[in-house]
């Protein structure tokens, strides 16, 4: 079976999607504050409306919590409910399905949609009833919501709830030009899953813990921002080690914050330069239901649209190989340059997925090295997942990566004056960062400038290697056999 990685280890240790049963949870799950902005309760409120909230009192924002927060903050709301106080229930989940994390998109201004006066606890009803002062969009556990602040002194977050709010704020990945363009397996896939309702998953069912008609429901006492994206960005520009060298021996993650960021952390290492080859799970079809997808994670889906606008990296699709996109599907993103372009390729030839660990020291070697990680590193996973680094070993996937380029990686692989800031533009345009472009028609000159200079890349690249894998067994045996049976 192909076995499922624990935190930042599908390929090492220091890599992707966040299963976390080996990693220090009662640390991770409240980190300091030193250095955080906090929002903190002032006192406990009953449910109130459509949905429960908290009562809360900013000491940087007389009266107004929410109103200094803006697109790109990363906020996480301190939460008093039921599970909340069972610790054995929170130290079983996973980081990103036991925080309430919420990625700020946008502000909705008091006069934007209908004021229907419907009573759904959504920012339209609310500025209807006269009851809101201060309403965030955004993302949390992969649905768009709304993060309000009533004058009553409530917060409260409620699901964005169809009509036109739905269509501007929520990502809706199945309907949108750019992942059609760049993820044409992801965006057939992604619309597959909208039909049967698999994905994206259920607002009200994701956000049932808050609504008043629940029975055990929770509260919002504090909200607190914890980073943001400029401040990730600028974190991997200065010291890209974190996103780049894998996981030294015995790691243990113990900051939440890094290790829910660590998916775009590792995009925007490539996007900066600093890596060649990064790897993104797209779908995990073995994950339960209830479970988030990797690209949920925060900040995941921001720097994957920023990488889709990117002429100067390309996207490859790696589903399981023999299997359907179903069951696994991943997004292989590299420089478009020798070696790391040819070595992406070959990833993806045999399937590689970001949220599987491989199975043997071959091939975790061979993974280790394209992505960019750090032999000792790379030595380290091996030896943790019971295997050993010989030299025969080590030589012969040396020379498998030499035929596929002579070039040798260097990094950084850009110039920063190359960088791209497309988030940062299409912020200025008034528009949030998961939409397409406005009428520019970037996503397919993208596509175009692609096929256009296709034929003369692959002219330039040197001897071509075919994948070992011949058939599903294959696969199997080289990540672990396969996971669990989607539910």
């Amino acid at each position: 079976m192909l076995a499922p990685a624990h935190a930042r280890a599908p390929i090492l240790a220091h890599h992707r999607f966040p299963k976390t049963s080996n990693r220090s949870t009662g640390t991770a799950r409240r980190a300091t504050t030193r250095g955080r902005r906090v929002v903190s309760s002032a006192s406990d409120a009953e449910p109130a409306g459509g949905t429960t909230a908290g009562s809360a009192a900013s000491s940087g924002s007389a009266g107004d919590p929410l109103a200094s927060f803006r697109d790109g903050d990363l906020l996480v709301l301190r939460v008093a409910g039921p599970e909340e106080t069972d610790a054995g229930i929170l130290a079983s989940r996973p980081l990103l399905d036991r925080e309430w994390f919420f990625e700020v998109v946008g502000d909705a201004s008091s006069d934007e949609g209908s004021t229907d006066g419907s009573k759904d606890g959504s920012p339209t009803a609310a500025a209807a009833e006269g009851r809101r002062r201060t309403s965030l969009v955004g993302l949390c556990r992969g649905v768009a919501a709304f993060l309000t602040h009533d004058l009553d002194g409530q917060i409260s977050l409620v699901p964005v709830r169809g009509g036109s709010d739905e269509s501007r704020f929520s990502p809706n990945l199945a309907a949108r030009e750019w992942t059609r363009e760049r993820f044409p397996a992801w965006h057939a896939l992604l619309a597959d899953l909208e039909t049967t309702g698999e994905y994206p998953r259920d607002s009200n069912s994701v956000l049932r813990p808050f609504l008043a008609d629940e029975p055990l429901n929770n509260r919002i006492v504090g909200v607190e921002k914890i980073t943001d994206y400029k401040t990730l960005r600028n974190d991997v520009r200065t010291d890209p080690s974190y996103w780049r060298d894998g996981a030294g021996p015995n790691f243990v993650e113990t900051d939440p914050t890094r290790q829910a960021t660590n998916n775009a952390g590792e995009l925007l290492a490539l996007l900066l330069g600093a890596r060649g080859v990064v790897m993104t799970q797209l779908w995990a079809g073995w994950e339960d239901d209830d479970t988030q997808q990797p690209v949920d994670a925060p900040f995941a889906l921001r720097a994957l649209r920023e990488c889709a606008s990117d002429l100067n990296i390309l996207a490859i699709p790696a589903p399981v190989p023999g299997l359907t996109a179903r069951k696994g599907l991943t997004a292989i993103l590299s420089a478009d340059v020798s070696p790391y372009r040819e070595r992406a390729t070959h990833l993806a030839s045999f399937g590689a997925q970001a949220a599987l660990v491989a199975g043997s020291p071959y091939y975790q070697y061979l993974v280790g090295r394209v992505l960019g990680y750090k032999e000792t590193n790379i030595d380290a996973h091996v030896r943790s997942s019971g295997g050993r680094l010989t030299a025969p070993v080590v030589r012969e996937a040396e020379k498998d990566l030499l035929a596929l380029s002579e070039a040798l990686p260097q990094t950084p692989w850009r110039e920063e004056r190359e960088e791209r800031t497309t988030e940062e533009k299409e912020k200025a345009k008034g528009g949030f960062f998961f939409l397409d472009f406005g009428t520019d028609g970037a996503p397919r000159a993208v596509s175009s400038a692609r096929e256009g200079r296709g034929e003369k890349k692959n002219r330039r690249r040197g001897k071509k290697k075919t994948s070992t894998v011949r058939s599903v067994e294959d696969a199997e045996s080289m990540f672990g056999g396969r996971g669990k049976k989607k539910r």
